[in-house]
């Protein structure tokens, strides 16, 4: 599934006000609920209600109600953290390229996540490492 993050922020050449926030999240709500409906084996999102909380939050200072609610009411049956520990690639839909910066960054997600649990994968094998754990859940 595609990021809808990523079409909407290059649709708009990158700009964004603390109102566009809450729109991404719609969007990829819906997208996300389009690919379950398609009878898919899987979906896999890059961004889910946590990422634009925690976005809204570290840009704005605050997290609007939808995407609140949003955090409370999705769950997903399995959650991978990376890790910051791949060297930086810049992008111009990217923000944060300062390694303290990604680090604050990942405690947040750590802190956000806690209840709710989540794998993490690290390093340049973070594509087999997830691939394993999705492979494993499958196998429950």
């Amino acid at each position: 599934m595609a990021e809808v993050a990523r079409s909407y922020l290059a649709a708009r050449n990158g700009q964004y006000t603390a109102k566009d926030l809450p729109l991404i999240w719609a969007a990829q709500k819906q997208a996300t609920l389009n690919a379950v409906a398609s009878g898919a084996s899987f979906v896999i999102c890059d961004t889910g209600p946590e990422v634009i909380s925690i976005w809204e939050e570290v840009k704005y200072g605050r997290v609007s109600p939808a995407v609140n609610r949003g955090f409370r009411k999705q769950q997903y049956a399995l959650t991978l953290l990376c890790h910051p520990d791949l060297p930086w690639e810049p992008d111009p839909l990217r923000e944060a390229p300062e390694q303290a910066a990604r680090e604050q960054l990942l405690l947040r997600y750590q802190q956000l996540l806690s209840n709710r649990g989540y794998h993490d994968v690290r390093g340049p094998g973070r594509l087999a490492q997830a691939l394993r754990l999705v492979a494993r859940y499958c196998q429950r």
